[in-house]
């Protein structure tokens, strides 16, 4: 390990341009502990080697949104997965390109861009892409479900299909596929560190939050006292 290179955005980049983004994104996020470029490189290449087995039937390109192979280690939502499930699943007749860091589509206009044609798969949250598609704030996602649990169970749940997936193919041309069913989380800055731990939304009231721009949610945090100042996903 003394003689690693860590990986930086160039190198990073120069393994992509090798061995192609998907394959090194999803060698990044299978990767445990520090990325090195050597490390990366060589599971890269690996990974290339076990996609490029069988030629593909059809090629789709994911949207993915600002994630990619630095925040997807933080927040694990699953695109990767789902992803490599799908190639693994259909025996390398489906090719997924994924396209993350907000290199073809954001937050806000991913669904648009699925409407349209212009990528095939795409992933962002609910109420950003409510904007395109309201369907998605007839049921309240974020707030309406008790746990991920109960969220899951919906949403695999039969009657999900009369409930949500129709509606959506009907109304906006969207087939629901997956979800790795998160609720709203509250993340705490650095003057909580030595604070006692929190256990309960009354010990934060009066505090300042930042949060993105939906209105569901800055409606749901002014009624729980938090504050809500609403930021773009671009900051």
């Amino acid at each position: 390990m003394a003689n690693q290179t860590p990986l930086d955005r160039r190198g990073f980049l120069r393994i992509a341009g090798r061995y192609g983004l998907t394959s090194t994104v999803l060698a990044a996020t299978g990767i445990v502990g520090p990325l090195t470029l050597e490390g990366v490189a060589q599971a890269a290449a690996a990974t290339a080697d076990a996609r490029n087995a069988s030629t593909p039937l059809m090629t789709l390109k994911f949207g993915a949104s600002g994630f990619n192979e630095e925040n997807l280690k933080i927040q694990e939502s699953g695109q990767l997965w789902f992803a490599q499930e799908l190639e693994k699943r259909s025996n390398g007749a489906l090719r997924i390109e994924f396209i993350g860091s907000n290199a073809i589509c954001n937050q806000l206009d991913c669904v648009k861009k699925a409407q349209q044609g212009i990528i095939d798969l795409f992933s962002a949250s609910t109420q950003n892409s409510a904007g395109a598609a309201p369907y998605y704030n007839v049921l309240d996602f974020a707030y309406m479900f008790p746990s991920r649990a109960a969220q899951h169970y919906f949403l695999y749940h039969p009657k999900s299909e009369k409930l949500f997936r129709e509606p959506m193919r009907k109304r906006h041309n969207i087939q629901f596929l997956y979800s790795h069913c998160e609720l709203r989380g509250i993340m705490l800055g650095k003057k909580f560190a030595d604070a006692p731990l929190i256990t309960s939304v009354e010990q934060l009231a009066g505090t300042k939050n930042r949060v993105t721009g939906t209105q569901l949610g800055r409606i749901a945090m002014q009624l729980m006292n938090l504050n809500p100042v609403p930021i773009s996903w671009e900051e």
